[in-house]
């Protein structure tokens, strides 16, 4: 284990340096990073959907109101990374420009998160006997609270690590109807890469739970929350592996512009060389606030980097702190 040390040592002060750099850069409105979406010019056209609705949301200790037939939702939990926060300030920021519907942070504690109407839910417990990790840590089976907003008709769910780079909105007016015809509850996409990556592997199933397409229903809820006990599921990934366990033969598939999972970057280049039309971009092999440098996992600063990603990591972050100094020049839609 004493190899350990130097590879460590080294890692953290190449991460020091990358940020380092990358702030000096930002600073002085050098070295400005190519982004593969338009962030903030021109303007897009923000959807209007009626605001004619006053219903209180009955699963929020809070009792906010629901103004919109739909939602845009994420969780957040008490014990997140701190990064988790900063996902969810950006997360708010691009959905309010494409559209102004309702956005509710479903929350374990009280939150102060700009953008979002918070709705603090209790704390749904984790198995005694599951192995401690970052899923653990955030219990992740709380965001399962989704399914009491019954207050509106469709919701759609997004992990605090999306970014939103086009309208999400066709989700309700387009793939919608289409689950509903299908006698569908859920949907979501497929999760990635499909199969042969040598470097990483589909986890927890059939689809992925980054971006999920749900009509609530209290039904629901407690159909989730009892199959916490009875149902096997992935104790590693946690809500994914249970509600692909329970949704197996019941979902609706999304296309993958919903949940365009950055391992498919690497991974199926033909597949995201395809998918002009993204929407919904998933962080899963980098995340782009990154973290201690010391971390062998997606949080470490040098992940983008490391997975070829760092333009999208630099998208995220010009969108969390835009720069006047820079002229941000748009790549193609979308760069392989």
């Amino acid at each position: 284990m004493r190899w350990m040390v130097p590879v460590l040592l080294a890692m953290c002060a190449a991460s020091s340096l990358f940020l380092f750099s990358a702030h000096t850069a930002m600073r002085h409105g050098r070295e400005c990073p190519e982004v593969p979406f338009p962030v903030w010019e021109p303007p897009p056209l923000r959807r209007q959907f009626p605001r004619a609705r006053n219903d209180t949301l009955s699963a929020c200790a809070e009792a906010p109101l629901a103004r919109t037939r739909f939602a845009l939702v994420a969780y957040l939990a008490g014990r997140s990374p701190e990064g988790y926060a900063q996902g969810a300030a950006v997360l708010a920021r691009t959905l309010s420009r494409f559209t102004d519907l309702d956005r509710v942070l479903i929350a374990t504690d009280a939150v102060i998160a700009d953008g979002w109407t918070v709705c603090t839910v209790p704390t749904i417990p984790n198995l005694p006997f599951q192995t401690t990790n970052r899923f653990t840590d955030a219990h992740v089976y709380s965001k399962f609270h989704a399914w009491r907003l019954v207050e509106y008709e469709a919701i759609l769910v997004l992990d605090l690590d999306t970014l939103v780079v086009a309208d999400p909105t066709d989700a309700f007016t387009v793939e919608l109807p289409a689950m509903l015809a299908s006698n569908a509850t859920l949907g979501a996409a497929l999760d990635r890469p499909a199969s042969g990556c040598e470097r990483c592997e589909a986890a927890g199933g059939d689809f992925n739970s980054g971006v999920l397409l749900v009509v609530p229903s209290l039904d629901g809820f407690q159909r989730l929350t009892a199959s916490i006990l009875t149902v096997p599921h992935d104790a590693t990934y946690r809500d994914q592996s249970l509600l692909n366990a329970v949704y197996a033969a019941e979902y609706y598939e999304l296309p993958f512009a919903y949940n365009a999972n950055l391992v498919s970057v690497y991974c199926e280049p033909d597949l995201w060389a395809a998918a002009g039309d993204v929407r919904i971009i998933h962080y899963t092999v980098a995340k782009p606030w990154g973290g201690s440098a010391l971390s062998l996992s997606s949080d470490n600063p040098l992940a983008c980097a490391w997975n070829g990603v760092r333009p999208y990591c630099d998208l995220w972050r010009l969108v969390r702190e835009p720069s006047p100094r820079c002229m941000w020049r748009p790549l193609a839609p979308n760069p392989v």
